[in-house]
């Protein structure tokens, strides 16, 4: 009996540990986040550049115009404040995986991206969850 309620916690310490490393972006750093002057209509970026990220790390990283975006993975290094997102470049660029370091200043509250980022709200809402979910990371770590 001690012998199956041992087993029985093990498997469900086990399940536990996927949903928590998951969590891989911080709350202050989930959310959609836009450049100085981009253009939104309701949540959708047309204008400008901006960062669509969820805790787990998925995310789409959107510029235009056109407003033209693609599925990423994102993890942060809290030691370093720096966000490493990795996305498919695709036809007509280099076609692979590419990775890319976005500093998150806490004083400010941006992230620097070539082009700095102000968060816009602090979660991505239901219609790009369900885009950020239907669509494949075609790169992971």
């Amino acid at each position: 009996m001690e012998h199956s309620i041992a087993i029985a916690l093990f498997a469900t310490a086990s399940m536990a540990v996927p949903s928590m490393a998951n969590d891989a972006i911080p709350p202050e750093l989930t959310g959609i986040w836009g450049s100085e002057g981009s253009v939104f209509n309701g949540d959708a970026l047309f204008e400008g550049q901006g960062v669509y990220l969820r805790a787990d790390g998925r995310g789409m990283l959107i510029g235009g115009p056109p407003a033209i975006g693609v599925p990423l993975i994102g993890r942060y290094d809290r030691e370093k404040n720096v966000l490493t997102i990795r996305y498919f470049s695709g036809p007509g660029g280099p076609n692979k995986c590419v990775n890319m370091q976005l500093t998150y200043d806490p004083a400010t509250e941006t992230i620097h991206a070539g082009v700095e980022l102000h968060r816009r709200t602090a979660e991505v809402s239901p219609h790009f969850q369900q885009y950020i979910v239907s669509e494949p990371v075609k790169c992971s770590w």
